[in-house]
């Protein structure tokens, strides 16, 4: 998983530091060329159109070149791989005119350095050996024209077999620093694939594997700020299986957790996407609809407890049921309100009989 947000930053800043270079160079080859002409150096005299070849054309590339650049950058219909490409590309063409422009100095040509080292902040290798093979083809354009203009000695020679080395190297390095940052990437997304998985089990009941009690506010408390936009209705359900003290008190512990092991797996199923099924505590459920209304909660609990009273169990034929409340989200609920009305409409269920669901009316 890529850090585009990180990567626009850099990207931005490496686009500020090539206009910069840009700047230097430009005002380095205007500079030089009149201190040249100051002390009369002939082949730089104006009418031997040094002006043009070393100074100008140069400066005028790498103006169009960045400017290039800068708006691929800007165009929100480039992906960020093309994005990433237009800033280095922009540095290799840079490196490519200081080297060829301004051959005489070889050790210019050791500019080809800065883009294969750039190139591994983006952690694409494939960028990186794209642009080492630009770079030795540019020490290879530099060293064959220098070649056909006989200015190639043996000392030049070794300059340039010396820069074939250092290309070699910088991509080796760069390439050693993208496998660290992608072992080092792996690592923290390992660790944090961990704490995820560490948090959900937190949130979980051992016995039910439902969401546990601290759970059921914090979903509730986000499905509330949701409804308060008015893009979802909600409905919270409260469930309580009847009589659970008589199977703990007549079969044991064991057959109690059984029932409660089947009705949250009954609860479960019956949940669709987006719904929360918690275990409140004890014998008591809680179920949050989101994007439900009321009667579609009540549909849904209506299906859940036919299935619980059907289901059979190994320690008697005796059906169990539950009783139930359902409220829906009003304007200016909050966790408390809403729960106290769903806990409300549980306790009315309870009272009048068990083994039913008694539901908000619609005029509240």
């Amino acid at each position: 998983m890529e850090n585009n947000i990180l990567i626009d930053k850099y990207r931005e800043r490496l686009l500020k530091l090539h206009a910069a270079t840009v700047a230097i160079v430009s005002i380095g080859e205007i500079f030089a060329y009149y201190v040249f002409i100051f002390f009369g150096l002939e082949r730089f005299a104006p009418d031997c159109g040094y002006l043009w070849s070393g100074v100008l054309i140069p400066i005028c590339i790498n103006v169009a070149v960045h400017i290039a650049a800068r708006k691929k950058c800007r165009n929100k219909e480039v992906d960020v791989k093309h994005k990433n490409n237009a800033v280095i590309y922009a540095a290799i063409v840079t490196t490519f005119v200081v080297s060829v422009f301004h051959r005489d100095y070889i050790v210019t040509s050791c500019a080809f350095v800065f883009p294969i080292i750039l190139s591994a902040m983006f952690n694409d290798r494939k960028l990186l050996r794209k642009c080492m093979l630009y770079c030795l083809l540019t020490l290879s354009v530099t060293a064959t024209i220098l070649l056909f203009e006989w200015k190639m000695d043996l000392t030049m020679l070794i300059n340039i077999l010396v820069l074939y080395g250092f290309v070699a190297v910088s991509y080796l390095s760069a390439d050693l620093s993208i496998k660290f940052s992608q072992s080092n990437f792996s690592l923290i997304q390992e660790q944090a694939d961990a704490n995820i998985k560490l948090e959900t089990i937190l949130d979980l009941d051992p016995m039910t594997q439902l969401f546990n009690h601290e759970a059921f506010y914090e979903k509730l408390g986000m499905a509330i700020e949701e409804a308060k936009s008015g893009k979802k209705n909600l409905s919270v359900a409260m469930i309580d299986i009847d009589d659970f003290k008589s199977v703990n008190d007549t079969y044991g512990h064991d057959a109690g957790d059984d029932v409660l092991v089947a009705l949250a797996g009954i609860l479960q199923n019956c949940c669709g996407e987006g719904d929360f099924a918690c275990r409140y505590g004890g014998e008591e459920f809680g179920l949050i609809f989101c994007g439900k209304t009321v009667d579609e909660a009540g549909g849904v609990i209506s299906k859940a407890l036919k299935n619980f009273s059907a289901h059979k169990f190994d320690f008697t034929q005796n059906p169990y049921t539950f009783s139930c409340g359902i409220a829906g989200f009003v304007s200016g609920d909050t966790i408390e309100t809403i729960f106290d009305r769903a806990d409300g409409y549980l306790y009315t269920s309870k009272k009048s009989g068990k083994n039913q669901i008694t539901m908000q009316s619609a005029n509240i």
